[in-house]
């Protein structure tokens, strides 16, 4: 039994050995020549063609969001008071409407960045969770069954004492009031 038993082992060791020393074979890489196609930087691509971004739809949200809110702090100001979901709501849709409308930018980044436009508007601003989703919201029912708070051709307001008084003309008197909640506070 030992003499069976010192075989297997050296017939064990001998096997072990041997695999140990046959030569490896090292997988080949192919060297490929430089490539040809050029190289594109998405975000530079996606500054120039928008419409094909996957961060469209949440850059729209955050802009519209951002002017929303750049309003609500005029209005906090002037009345002491916060827009409720209606009039943060109705200042998107107002933007969305310059958007569809010639003479404005086609863009809502375009429309909410051109100066001069909203009162109090901030590139700085960092929109409330909140309002962003309002606007989400806003803009995924854009082109559904969905009732707009104001008119598709109203592309001013003016703040008053009452609400936000939207007109399709700058000095037009056919004109939409959305009315301020009297102390509504966004928790």
């Amino acid at each position: 039994m030992k003499v069976f038993l010192s075989l297997t082992i050296a017939c064990l060791v001998l096997v072990f050995g041997m695999v140990m020393l046959s030569p490896v074979e090292q997988p080949q890489v192919e060297v490929l020549p430089e490539s040809t196609a050029e190289v594109i930087d998405r975000l530079t691509y996606w500054q120039q063609y928008p419409e094909e971004s996957p961060l469209s739809t949440a850059s729209d949200a955050r802009n519209l969001a951002m002017v929303a809110e750049s309003i609500n702090s005029v209005v906090e100001a002037d009345y002491g008071t916060s827009l409720d979901d209606n009039c943060l709501t109705s200042i998107m849709q107002c933007v969305i409407n310059r958007v569809n409308t010639p003479g404005f930018p086609s863009t809502i980044v375009e429309v909410c960045c051109q100066k001069y436009q909203w009162q109090g508007y901030s590139e700085d601003i960092q929109p409330e969770y909140h309002t962003v989703r309002l606007a989400k919201d806003l803009l995924e029912l854009q082109g559904e069954c969905y009732i707009a708070t104001i008119p598709g051709n109203c592309v001013y307001f003016c703040l008053t004492p009452q609400g936000i008084e939207y007109r399709s003309t700058w000095d037009g008197t056919d004109t939409t009031l959305v009315k301020f909640v009297e102390n509504f506070q966004i928790s």
